[in-house]
């Protein structure tokens, strides 16, 4: 529906003067009705660069005519910067209405590429916020609400609409509070951040062999973070080379105060597909390893399927490096991925660890643990070792051993615990 009374605001700079800061100002304080949309072009950049700027004008021409053109009468459309506009409306907040409207748009811009033949295919996105769910209301806090509500929208695949959760809002505030947290705990030494081990059995006597060495982190604020959350923070950032070779550097020394007393103890440490790709975490690993004079094949380097396939070229590079230099390498969480069994091909792994999950499910169903041990017996004959973790019975343990793996790891052993506790409850208990 097209209004007559439409306008559009084009936002200058400074907000004191615009079109759209002066009208949340005039808004009686009381009101609680009324929503906020905030529309997004998804590719104009791209559009920018194959096709001009002036292309990409016209494309903002034709995306304000298209919002403009399906405006109810209550609804106002700004352009606030950019490939971004926002739709107020302050007298409603039907959220079926506010979502049609999003429907309408995106429907009338796919009208737009069919008609250029697809030339310059572009899509928006919208955050959609009800008033009602801004608690602090103004400028400041309505601009950076619709504008996470529009990066969801974006994130979540573009070319759809998010309506605000105040619980996503929360996950994101804290997000970036772990993140700076983080960053700042990495500037300090590392305070917050400590490295726990959790004992690998040998199966054959059921005695300790080696740790694998795991990151931990405590913060000031929210307590202990798992490993699942602040871990995939520490790679999107890049955060995680210098974390990793702080983790690396205290599993080899303690690598080396282990085997004080059981000399033939090994330690196993995971890389992120980070470290291979934006750092020279090879020359980082055997330096450390020549740092506190540990034998080379006294550390295991396990790499997961997770973002290898973009670093195959210089995975290949370390690991052949590494390999020269005697570093053993085990492929973790086998099992998981589709190229499990490529990977067995072109790295030739000293070990394949099978992921809890796989052992969870072949330990409840038959042909999960026919699967499971066909696995095994791939791995004998290729003589490769095999790990199962996640063992947590002795009833598991009982079914696990009769796959003949050479390894198990699993809370039914111990779990992954501080340097001291893990000293003095396997280390020395194992003399």
């Amino acid at each position: 529906m097209k209004s007559n009374k439409t306008t559009i605001h084009l936002e200058p700079l400074h907000p004191g003067t615009s079109g759209f800061y002066s009208d949340l100002r005039n808004l009686e304080p009381g009101c609680s009705h009324g929503a906020f949309l905030r529309f997004g072009i998804d590719g104009l950049k791209v559009i920018n660069t194959h096709y001009g700027i002036e292309y990409g004008n016209m494309i903002l021409r034709k995306t304000a005519d298209c919002i403009s053109n399906h405006l109810l009468p209550t609804q106002q459309l700004h352009h606030i910067l950019g490939d971004e506009y926002i739709v107020t409306d302050y007298q409603s907040d039907d959220v079926a209405a506010a979502i049609q409207l999003y429907r309408r748009v995106s429907h009338a811009i796919e009208e737009i590429n069919i008609a250029n033949n697809y030339e310059a295919m572009f899509t928006i996105s919208c955050g959609i916020i009800l008033r009602r769910d801004i608690e602090h209301f103004s400028y400041s806090n309505v601009m950076n609400l619709t504008e996470f509500s529009l990066d969801e929208a974006k994130k979540r695949g573009r070319n759809q609409y998010y309506l605000f959760e105040k619980q996503d809002y929360e996950k994101f505030l804290r997000k970036n509070a772990l993140t700076q947290e983080l960053r700042q705990s990495i500037n300090h030494n590392f305070e917050g951040f400590e490295a726990y081990f959790q004992p690998l059995i040998q199966t054959k006597d059921q005695k300790i062999y080696g740790a694998e060495a795991l990151m931990r982190y405590h913060s000031s604020q929210f307590g202990d973070v798992s490993p699942t959350e602040f871990i995939p923070i520490l790679e999107e950032t890049n955060m995680i080379i210098p974390a990793g070779r702080w983790i690396l550097d205290r599993a080899a020394a303690a690598c080396r105060d282990f085997q004080t007393l059981i000399p033939d103890f090994k330690i196993s440490i995971n890389l992120s597909y980070v470290q291979v790709l934006k750092s020279y975490v090879g020359s980082d690993v055997i330096r450390t390893v020549q740092k506190y004079g540990i034998s080379p094949d006294s550390l295991t380097i396990e790499l997961t399927e997770s973002g290898l396939l973009e670093t195959d070229s210089h995975l290949k590079k370390m690991w052949t490096y590494l390999k020269k230099e005697g570093i053993s390498l085990a492929l973790d969480d086998f099992g998981t991925g589709y190229s499990n069994f490529a990977y067995l091909a072109t790295l030739r792994p000293d070990t394949i660890k099978i992921d809890r999950e796989f052992t969870c499910r072949a330990l409840h169903n038959s042909y999960e643990y026919q699967l499971l041990a066909l696995c095994s017996s791939m791995a004998h004959y290729l003589r490769l070792s095999i790990c199962i973790e996640g063992v947590e019975t002795a009833e598991e343990l009982s079914a696990v051993r009769k796959l003949s793996p050479d390894y198990i790891q699993g809370y039914f052993f111990g779990r992954p615990c501080d340097y001291d506790t893990f000293f003095n409850t396997y280390i020395k208990a194992a003399v």
